[in-house]
């Protein structure tokens, strides 16, 4: 469906002390990953979203 959106969530075991970025897409029906990335400077939203944290 267009324009939609899923909730989900992931337990990450195990992590080193340090600093991580999480970043994440999703496939389509035909196996391409969403957002794909936009070259030669053209117009929309293409961003993957970014979750940053620390591990102590």
């Amino acid at each position: 469906m267009r324009y939609s959106e899923a909730f989900w969530s992931v337990k990450l075991e195990e992590l080193k002390p340090g600093k991580y970025e999480l970043r994440v897409r999703s496939v389509d029906k035909n196996g391409f990953a969403q957002p794909e990335p936009r070259s030669g400077g053209r117009s929309g939203k293409n961003q993957v979203p970014v979750k940053l944290f620390a591990v102590e």
